[in-house]
């Protein structure tokens, strides 16, 4: 029940972030041993508010359960977001890099039965495929990686509509970018 009540996608829809931002403060006290808690905290900083905060309720969640996948998970997330706040700056593409790694990783792991790695990697790839990789032949590649992993989720879980709905979003992307490509080599 305790995990039904933090839940930041919960309280953000039912509250609002602001006032989720203070629930969760008068919290801590209560649940600082909590990965759960810190883990809801971050997440919740990571889709509306403060990459910095969200790294820091992470990083909590991360010392408490290193190997837990929902953690992970939301790690990735993280990274990505930060790579994808200065898409051009140096670190940016090892950020994106180090997500992908845990990502798949969590993928691959034997009993992994949850679709939500999936929905990160290729949600989260397409928006950094879009703000990060500037080379079309390099961003391709990335595309193409993404399409077959997200498939893959597709196949391992059918029932997952928005696996199915960012499988086409990546393929218009793919896509688009054949079309421009051959649109600015053909004659005119």
């Amino acid at each position: 029940m305790l995990r039904t009540i933090i839940n930041h996608e919960f309280l953000a829809r039912t509250i609002y972030p602001e006032a989720s931002r203070s629930l969760y403060a008068s919290l801590e006290g209560l649940l600082s041993w909590d990965f759960q808690y810190w883990l809801q905290r971050g997440s919740l900083e990571v889709e509306f508010g403060s990459v910095a905060l969200a790294e820091n309720f992470l990083g909590q969640a991360r010392a408490l359960a290193p190997d837990d996948p929902f953690v992970l998970t939301e790690w990735s997330y993280l990274l990505f977001s930060k790579a994808q706040e200065q898409p051009h700056a140096v670190a940016a593409p090892e950020l994106a890099a180090q997500a992908s790694d845990i990502l798949e990783e969590l993928i691959d792991r034997p009993g992994n039965n949850d679709p939500y790695p999936y929905h990160v990697l290729g949600s989260q790839g397409l928006r950094w495929a879009r703000r990060g990789i500037d080379g079309r032949s390099e961003k391709e590649r990335y595309l193409n990686k993404l399409l077959t992993i997200v498939q893959a989720g597709r196949n391992k879980f059918p029932r997952a509509a928005d696996l199915e709905q960012l499988w086409k979003d990546l393929k218009k992307e793919s896509l688009g970018l054949i079309v421009a490509a051959n649109a600015s080599t053909s004659p005119t």
